[in-house]
C-alpha cells in the first residue's frame, strides 16, 4: 500500500510543476499540478471520500479542491482517518 505512492510523488503526481491560488477564505500559492488540469477533470463525475482525523490529507485539501471543482462530490467521514480500513472509510468506498 505505501510503494504504488512513491513514484507518483516522486514525479509530482505525473503533471509537472505548476503554481495555482485558492478561492478559499486565505489566498494560498502552491504547487498543485492537479488544479492546472481541472478543466480537464471537471466534466468527470467524481466523489471525495475524506476522513475528519486524517493528519496526512487534511480534509481543508479536500475543501480546496472543491473551491476549484464545484462538481466534486464530498462525503466526509466523521472519526476516520487517512486508510481505507479504517471502519467509516471502508463502508463509504465499497
Amino acid at each position: 500500500q505505501h510503494i504504488p505512492p512513491c513514484p507518483y510523488s516522486i514525479h509530482n503526481a505525473f503533471f509537472g510543476t505548476p503554481t495555482i491560488t485558492t478561492t478559499s477564505t486565505e489566498s494560498t500559492t502552491y504547487p498543485n499540478p492537479i488544479f492546472d488540469k481541472i478543466q480537464q477533470l471537471r466534466s468527470i463525475p467524481c466523489i471525495a471520500v475524506q476522513g475528519t482525523d486524517d493528519f496526512i490529507t487534511p480534509p481543508d485539501t479536500v475543501l480546496d479542491l472543491h473551491d476549484v471543482w464545484p462538481e466534486l462530490e464530498i462525503r466526509l467521514v466523521e472519526e476516520n482517518g487517512h486508510s481505507q480500513y479504517d471502519p467509516g472509510m471502508a463502508v463509504e468506498l465499497v
